[in-house]
């Protein structure tokens, strides 16, 4: 028989990190967190812009993503039924003229000839300025119908809230839209 003493395997000595290796372990892991969401968080136009970065945005000529970035705002205002929104109509009509291209982009406008939040005269005044300047547009006023008459006056406006939503295919599968 033999009666050895078991051989405990050696023990190797655990390796610890270093203070600074862990403290330049969690900066990197938390840099690859938060850089995405800093991306994320400065170019999302779903990020809501108070009034006061709306007239910051509109007037930044060094950054046409501001630009975008509030004109998407206004429209999101706009399908909301906001009718504060009209006070940026003057800005509308002077980004139709801007000299960036990102900013220029075609346009398609359904007015309702009865929109008392809208005047003739300003719809003309677009008008103007997207052809003088040759942003590609298509205006259609529809004579009689209200403000928002493709949503909330639908069955009362039936053959325009047709004749805008054929407009509205049209104009984005042209574009490479569906």
């Amino acid at each position: 028989m033999n009666f050895e003493t078991p051989v405990e395997p050696e023990k190797k000595p655990k390796r610890h990190m270093s203070t600074g290796q862990r403290l330049l372990f969690f900066l990197t892991a938390w840099l690859i967190c938060l850089m995405p969401f800093l991306f994320w968080w400065n170019t999302w136009f779903g990020r809501q812009l108070t009034d006061k970065e709306l007239v910051e945005y509109l007037n930044d000529e060094k950054k046409p993503r501001h630009i975008q970035h509030a004109l998407v705002q206004l429209g999101e205002r706009m399908g909301k039924h906001d009718v504060d929104v009209t006070r940026w109509y003057p800005e509308l009509i002077r980004l139709a003229t801007h000299h960036v291209e990102e900013v220029r982009i075609p346009v398609l406008a359904l007015f309702g000839g009865a929109d008392g939040m809208i005047p003739a005269e300003d719809i003309e005044t677009f008008r103007a300025a997207l052809t003088r300047n040759d942003v590609p547009h298509e205006i259609e006023v529809y004579p009689g119908a209200p403000h928002s008459f493709f949503d909330r006056k639908q069955e009362a406006f039936a053959a325009e809230s047709a004749d805008a939503w054929e407009r509205t295919l049209a104009f984005l599968a042209a574009r490479g839209g569906s």
